[in-house]
């Protein structure tokens, strides 16, 4: 009976890292909620914007608590540095996936790519990504890497993270097979730049990558509403995840990949 309750007493300490997950989908519909109400790109920008930093807060603090309870280091978010080396791999596989798509997908160019961005997106595309990285790596990354390692981050980081994204369909949202596995490979890149870099970084990859992505879809002339889960679900995209995720692993300095211990 002792064994059965510690048995049961350790699987329930893993019950509190669906509480970052359970926020992200509450503070996820609230957003689009708010979004909903303004069809003005720059406005709906800055509500969607500023919404993503209250739940970035209200995460963080549920966090904070949980790893207290759990008695795992709380997730350091301070180093803003990072951000340049999340702009950087971002920018990176944004640039080489959306010209590769452009090149097997797309139709003869009807516009510049200049002309393709939408500046307000770049506003709107904050909020996503706070919320998600705060729930995802700040989450349940670190809390999995508090108590079982790395491994199990990375882990808890990638096909969740894929699996999630069907929850896109209650927004409309055409979420296929080929989509949850490449969001699943970039759940993985954000997680191993969260683990090497910080939460800073693996926040500016995904709002980067995010921003540019409807960029590489309107330019390569795809105009259906799933253009967007086409681009993430292409095989090309997949694979230049995966080869960027083994080149951030074969990088000197292995010191993320130790199990993180209580300060």
């Amino acid at each position: 009976m002792a064994k059965s309750s510690a048995k049961f007493a350790g699987a329930r300490r893993y019950l509190w890292v669906l509480v970052p997950i359970i926020l992200m989908l509450a503070l996820t519909v609230v957003m689009e909620f708010l979004a909903s109400a303004t069809e003005n790109a720059w406005v709906k920008g800055v509500v969607v914007g500023a919404f993503g930093i209250f739940g970035l807060l209200v995460i963080l603090t549920a966090v904070r608590w949980i790893a207290f309870r759990l008695k795992v280091p709380a997730p350091k978010i301070t180093v803003w540095r990072d951000v340049a080396i999340g702009l950087a791999v971002g920018l990176l596989i944004s640039i080489t996936c959306g010209l590769l798509f452009h090149l097997l997908h797309g139709e003869p160019a009807t516009v510049t790519f200049g002309a393709a961005i939408e500046p307000a997106s770049f506003l709107g595309n904050m909020g996503p990504a706070l919320i998600e990285e705060a729930s995802m790596r700040a989450g349940v990354v670190h809390l999995l890497n508090g108590l079982n390692g790395p491994w199990a981050g990375l882990a808890g980081g990638s096909l969740p993270f894929g699996l999630l994204h069907i929850f896109g369909r209650i927004f409309g949202n055409p979420v296929s097979v080929a989509h949850v596995i490449g969001t699943t490979a970039s759940g993985l890149l954000l997680s191993i730049l969260y683990l090497r870099f910080g939460f800073w970084a693996a926040f500016a990859c995904h709002w980067i990558w995010n921003s540019l992505a409807g960029t590489w879809v309107r330019y390569a002339g795809i105009t259906s509403r799933d253009g967007m889960q086409l681009f993430e679900g292409a095989p090309e995209t997949v694979i230049v995840l995966v080869i960027t995720c083994a080149i951030l692993f074969a990088l000197p300095d292995r010191r993320w990949l130790r199990p993180q211990t209580e300060e």
